[in-house]
């Protein structure tokens, strides 16, 4: 009993000897050294939250911005909205001119310059059939009428009138072919500005109905500003102007597609006929006729375009930018 006691009083000495520090006394015993340490850490502690608040406050400043009210957004994404269908349209209207100015315009100066070229060839071929017939006939006189004839006619011979007759005649029918195909490309081309048309008309419709159906009072209070509804106006009139011009095109083709028709109805024997030339070009009730270029040019008085409305769109469709 007495052995088992002396043991656990010798286990309490021992437990006691540990918690003891080098001055024989327990740190819990140590007031001072438990205070200071206590205040140690209080200070490490608060010194480190205030770096972190002012760390955290000036992040806050950085990256909340001002809000703004809910009217002011809305506002803001309405006249977002607004700016892109103008440059949608203006695009589709930029687009409708370059195709004018690089296709149809394009094949149309050339079609004048294929219809002079043939105007200048039957101009010529009935004066040289009159000079054939007269140096064939002139071969038959006797030697002192040939020589006078061959004299007025210079140092040409039979054989070179024919010569040029025939390369004439070979041009023509060159012109005549490229005309056919330059009136299937000005078609081509309407067919194209047509169906850009056709998609920026759709687009048009959509942007109305959004502008305008839905009955927004938002969408309708920011339209109402001058500075945006002065741009919006230009914006939806070019639409208009798109129509317009593909009306002119349309009615100025079909006429291009007419005098190739009787252009090329006119093509027989009477070409080689002195007085072709001229019934070429009056027809009977005093209209010129399709050989002529005059008639064909699309600045010409027959034109069915409005040459000072025509231009301005497509200088326009130049100088704007969007």
């Amino acid at each position: 009993m007495d052995d088992s006691s002396m043991t656990e009083e010798e286990m309490l000495r021992a437990y006691e000897a540990f918690m003891l520090g080098s001055n024989g006394q327990s740190i819990e015993d140590n007031p001072s050294t438990s205070t200071k340490a206590t205040v140690t850490t209080q200070v490490g502690q608060k010194k480190k939250k205030g770096r972190k608040g002012r760390k955290q406050d000036t992040l806050s400043s950085i990256r909340s911005p001002p809000r703004e009210s809910k009217e002011d957004f809305i506002n803001n994404q309405n006249m977002a909205s607004i700016l892109k269908i103008e440059k949608e349209i203006w695009g589709q209207f930029h687009s409708i001119c370059k195709t004018i100015q690089n296709h149809w315009i394009h094949f149309d100066d050339q079609l004048v310059n294929v219809v002079s070229s043939i105007e200048n060839i039957r101009a010529r071929v009935p004066t040289e059939m009159k000079l054939i017939r007269k140096l064939t006939t002139s071969n038959k006189m006797d030697s002192s009428t040939h020589r006078s004839f061959r004299e007025s006619t210079g140092f040409l011979n039979l054989e070179d009138i024919q010569l040029a007759l025939s390369h004439d005649l070979l041009q023509h029918e060159k012109m005549v072919a490229a005309l056919r195909k330059l009136i299937s490309d000005l078609s081509e081309s309407l067919q194209m500005i047509g169906r850009q048309l056709n998609d920026a008309q759709q687009h048009y419709q959509e942007c109305s109905y959004f502008l305008f159906g839905t009955r927004d009072q938002s969408i309708l209070k920011t339209i109402e500003r001058e500075d945006m509804s002065i741009s919006l106006t230009n914006a939806l009139q070019l639409v208009d102007e798109m129509n317009d011009m593909y009306h002119m095109l349309s009615r100025e083709t079909y006429r291009k597609q007419c005098l190739s028709i009787f252009l090329i109805d006119s093509i027989n024997d009477t070409l080689l006929t002195t007085d072709s030339a001229v019934s070429n070009k009056m027809s009977s009730n005093g209209v010129p006729k399709a050989v002529t270029s005059n008639v064909w040019s699309r600045r010409s008085k027959h034109s069915c375009l409005d040459t000072h409305r025509f231009e301005a769109y497509l200088v326009k469709g130049k100088q704007h930018s969007f």
